[in-house]
């Protein structure tokens, strides 16, 4: 079998992940995805020329699995945009100083996943567990404060 190479910018969230995370949030939008990818009733579609960074995120609230060689932007993006809840599936990376200027500094609450994301490649093969480091789902909101930490399970299979 071979062996696929990972993109960070093309990995599809798990289904079990996102259905409980919308079974939380109900999302209505769905910031950085591809036509065939798109998980909420509503998507800022890349191939479709969408481009999340400059669409209006609403209504939400947002989901978002944003391309992983911009992390920096889009988070400053979420930070940023007060007036929905937007919901990030990122790599949980607080030795990097994006971490702690727009997730640290900006982010309501943090939820670091024990264990290892089974992402998905962009034709939804099973990549394994994520390559390179844990995975945290991180909530931009307008509660006020530094962001509450907490660890949660991954949903089962």
């Amino acid at each position: 079998m071979k062996k696929l190479k990972p993109n960070g910018d093309e990995f599809r969230t798990p289904p079990r992940l996102y259905r409980a995370l919308d079974a939380e949030f109900h999302f209505r939008l769905d910031a950085a995805c591809t036509s065939s990818n798109k998980l909420a009733p509503r998507g800022l579609a890349r191939d479709l020329g969408y481009n999340g960074l400059l669409e209006p995120w609403a209504p939400g609230p947002v989901f978002c699995n944003p391309p992983y060689s911009d992390l920096p932007t889009w988070t400053r993006r979420a930070r940023l945009f007060e007036r929905e809840t937007v919901v990030m599936v990122l790599p949980s990376d607080p030795s990097t100083g994006w971490w702690h200027r727009e997730v640290a500094a900006g982010a309501s609450e943090i939820r670091f996943l024990q264990g290892r994301v089974w992402f998905r490649s962009a034709e939804g093969k099973e990549l394994g567990r994520s390559f390179f480091r844990g995975t945290a789902i991180v909530i931009f909101d307008s509660r006020p404060g530094p962001p509450i930490h907490s660890y949660i399970e991954l949903p089962r299979r």
